[in-house]
């Protein structure tokens, strides 16, 4: 038996009934052997509850002393309250087989050997009289009552001992024992928590009330059933997706925990409200919900009886208070959810919706409206109901987002080191021998080339990295993105235009706490369960980078002004650039391992921003290619010795986690030679899709300070290390002359005078353009209509106009010596799987559903990418 700090569990001591592991296989040996009691749906998920201590006080199921009072009184045989008998229930032939004080083993209905019971007693009992206590009524039409009258007419009672959970159990992820969410309150710093029971589908009432509570606690156990319950129920993997959804973007992930309940469904109204509030404080709540007609089913109960029933114990003997809420629902006068304590107005300004009819909805595909629910759970939820119709005609499943793989591999720590553009062929071959630490890695896992999204920059590719979704499917396109249709208006991509779950999103409503520091796409910082250092996208120190906001004070206190950037990077004192590198290096390695060694976590990441800024300002005296490299420059080996202190950095990193630590070293893309720039808007002037009001200007300026005659313009460009290239269209631009019936033709047209563009001595260089809708599996937001890769990445767009020809060998925006490359690199280093240095290839989107992988969570089957194994 267990106990530990928290509210005290009910009978003061949190049962354990699971053998340690060096216990099993001998109980294992000994099961063969004995009597076998195949258990059904409920008898299985009582297992587990007995056996995890959800159902402290019992150490197994009822003899015959707890469950006659139990039925008669709600009390077990020594005085504790408790309201729903908990029995194993046989055959009477089947019980003839059995002697009183003999062990026998229970099984699944496949002979999967799960627990030993000692059977203390065998005894008959009246079903009639526990249908009317319990359920109060004899209706064999009540869902309860008929799976009562249809057990087996006797009980065995006694003691369990846990060897093994059922194969097929599901949401491993969120299965939290009482003794796992006792300490995740107690990680959270919660004091008072509230659960949440429910079958359904949470709406906007829901929603309400959880929030209302909130305001009272500290945290919120949001606790759904996910046991059997009545086949016309929605589906436990359709609901928990619509849970999902809705935790993502409407709750603070710091102050709720979902879990799942692996009870049964009882449908016994008050009785059931007082058990699932005992056992939510076995788990450590504080506090219940107890809404109107909870557990119930049909007209059997009143819509408070349970309610009610609470004043039939003393506060003391429950030991959990209880929440009660009157039913809710959306006004339309009042404009808000509401109750009748607080609403004036008549049922016809009500929006309200029996479960019945919701489900008859979702069965038929009609909307419901946004004041029952929100529209994000409503898509999930009717995709998740089509996907279920079409699994039962076809009997083959059919997958939906979110509904999940199962791991294969299990619950470990992983640190993600991230070097924005780290080039494979520096650490893989040319400097290897000198960057030891890599080495170590490399040579226990495996490593290769990590295949970039397209666009391979830094805004969008880091959230495609840890979403595994595509930028289409992001709806960001690059670090600046058209806000609508109109000419001027763009947008800064930052973390909130990202509205997909990321790997830390998974994972903090999981339980798991993460640590990630400097990821770009993480500025604002979201509230995770953690800590969240912002990126480079932070305007400076003094703005709200950190989550908690306390986090920056002691960043503040071990650094002083923290760095977020290079302040100037583009810059041609080469060694004011280095200082300003080494500086901010220097500043982020303390704070990663000052977060390592102090704050708690299951999950941790950084990415260090100096690699793409030396590679950007040093390049060219780096790299023998490079057209303007000069041999015995006093900069020839700084990229190198950054790389090399990088190194030592990670050593030490590494000498301060877990030994069997999984380490993944990533770049969201690589770094290449930039042989020059294309001047895209002054090839577009010069080829009749671009017209200017005036003359083209004489000295560099950025294409939105020129003015554009829109009425003769077909196209125009945004520079950058990738072109981003628009078309005028009739009907979608304000002053659109292409017709929507050429747009094809004309964008195919444009795509290749584009890629025709020669190098300043008539070679080809390899230009690609891109169709957002051929490379993107879905095109949200305003995509260009043509991505463009000038020379294959070894010459950058430039925007601006003035610069008197097509090409140009001086960045418009200041010194650049580098490109991106389409492929950066990876290195997975498992301690448990020796990967031998096998050199292999993967892609962007692989790195998400391989680290939920490692870490025992299933992969969203909306992630695109794949799990990367170590030792296959």
């Amino acid at each position: 038996m267990t106990n530990i700090d928290g509210i005290s569990p009910h009978g003061g001591e949190l049962i354990n009934r699971v053998l340690h592991a060096d216990q099993r296989e001998d109980a294992r040996k000994r099961a063969t052997s004995l009597p076998q009691i195949a258990l059904g749906p409920v008898s299985l998920a009582d297992l587990e509850m007995l056996s995890v201590g959800a159902m402290s006080p019992l150490t197994g199921f009822m003899t015959r002393a707890d469950y006659e009072r139990v039925v008669g009184e709600m009390r077990l045989a020594d005085g504790n309250v408790w309201s729903i008998p908990v029995t194993l229930p046989v055959s009477t032939e089947v019980a003839a087989g059995i002697h009183e004080g003999q062990e026998v083993a229970l099984t699944e209905s496949d002979g999967h050997i799960l627990a030993l019971m000692t059977v203390k007693e065998k005894f008959t009992y009246d079903k009639h009289c526990e249908a009317r206590e319990v359920f109060r009524t004899e209706d064999d039409k009540h869902p309860g009552v008929a799976r009562l009258y249809k057990q087996g007419d006797v009980l065995l009672g006694g003691p369990i001992w846990l060897i093994d959970f059922p194969a097929n159990r599901e949401f491993l992820e969120f299965r939290h024992t009482p003794v796992e969410t006792r300490r995740m309150f107690a990680r959270r710093g919660w004091k008072t928590i509230v659960g949440f029971q429910t079958r359904n589908p949470i709406h906007r009432s829901h929603e309400y009330i959880q929030k209302v509570a909130l305001e009272i606690v500290d945290g919120l156990l949001l606790h759904p059933l996910v046991g059997e319950t009545k086949a016309d129920d929605i589906p436990a993997d359709v609901r928990m997706a619509s849970y999902q959804s809705l935790l993502r973007d409407y709750y603070p992930p710091d102050r709720v925990l979902l879990g799942v309940f692996p009870a049964a469904m009882r449908y016994a109204g008050p009785r059931e409200a007082i058990f699932h509030a005992l056992c939510r404080k076995n788990y450590g709540c504080t506090h219940f919900i107890v809404g109107r007609d909870h557990a119930g089913v049909g007209k059997y109960y009143g819509s408070y009886d349970a309610q009610k029933i609470f004043d039939e114990f003393a506060p003391e003997e429950l030991g959990i208070t209880p929440l009660m809420f009157e039913n809710t629902f959306y006004c339309k006068k009042c404009g808000g959810i509401v109750s009748a304590k607080t609403c004036p107005h008549g049922d016809e300004d009500h929006v309200i919706f029996s479960g019945t009819e919701v489900r008859r909805r979702l069965e038929a595909g009609e909307p419901l409206p946004a004041e029952f629910t929100r529209p994000e759970v409503y898509k999930v939820l009717v995709d998740g109901m089509k996907a279920k119709r079409g699994e039962q005609e076809t009997k083959a499943a059919v997958p939906i987002a979110a509904i999940p793989i199962v791991a294969q591999w299990g619950g470990r720590k992983v640190l993600v080191i991230g070097l924005d553009c780290a080039e494979p062929s520096l650490v893989f071959d040319r400097w290897r021998d000198e960057l030891p630490n890599f080495d170590r890695l490399m040579s226990g896992g495996v490593y290769g080339n990590l295949e970039s999204c397209i666009p391979a920059i830094t805004v969008p590719a880091w959230s495609v990295m840890m979403s595994s979704k595509d930028p289409g499917q992001l709806g960001i396109y690059g670090f600046r993105n058209r806000a609508d249709y109109s000419y001027d208006k763009m947008t800064i991509a930052t973390g909130s235009a990202v509205k997909e779950d990321r790997v830390w999103d998974i994972l903090s409503r999981a339980g798991k706490q993460v640590v990630t520091i400097g990821v770009p796409g993480s500025y604002p910082p979201r509230p995770v369960n953690g800590v969240m250092v912002g990126c480079f996208l932070s305007p400076s120190a003094k703005s709200q980078y950190t989550y908690p906001p306390e986090i920056k004070d002691q960043i503040a206190a071990w650094v002083g002004e923290y760095l977020v950037d290079v302040p100037q990077f583009r810059t041609e004192d080469k060694d004011f650039l280095l200082k300003q590198i080494y500086d901010m290096t220097d500043q982020h390695f303390v704070v990663v391992k000052k977060l390592l060694t102090e704050k708690p976590w299951d999950f941790a990441m950084f990415v260090e921003m100096g690699v793409d800024r030396i590679h950007h300002g040093m390049w060219k005296y780096t790299d023998p290619s490079h057209p303007k490299f000069e041999p015995g420059n006093k900069w020839q080996n700084s990229i190198r010795d950054y790389y090399k202190k990088l190194d030592s950095y990670i050593g030490q990193v590494l000498a301060l986690v877990p030994q069997d630590t999984v380490v993944l070293v990533v770049s969201d893309h690589g770094a290449k030679t930039m042989h020059g720039g294309i001047a895209v808007n002054e090839w577009l002037i010069r080829n009749g899709w671009l017209a200017l009001k005036d003359e083209s200007p004489i000295k560099i300026t950025p294409f939105e300070k020129v003015e554009v005659d829109w009425s003769k313009t077909r196209a125009w460009g945004s520079g950058g290390y990738y072109g981003r290239v628009f078309l005028n269209v009739a009907g979608r631009e304000p002053q659109g002359i292409i017709p929507q019936a050429d747009y094809e033709r004309v964008r195919d047209e444009l795509a290749e005078g584009l890629k025709s563009i020669p190098a300043p001595d008539g070679r080809a260089i390899g230009t690609l353009a891109f169709k957002p809708e051929k490379v993107y599996r879905e095109v949200k937001n305003i995509p260009p209509d043509l991505i463009v890769y000038f020379g294959n990445l070894d010459w950058r767009a430039v925007g601006s106009l003035g610069l008197g020809s097509i090409y140009t060998f001086e960045n418009d925006t200041g010194p650049d010596d580098a490109n991106h490359a389409q492929h950066g690199m990876f290195i997975v280093y498992d301690p448990a799987h020796d990967g031998g240095g096998k050199r292999t290839e993967a892609h962007i989107m692989d790195i998400a559903p391989t680290v939920l992988d490692l870490m025992g969570l299933p992969v969203p089957r909306d992630m695109n990418g794949q799990v990367i194994r170590v030792n296959l």
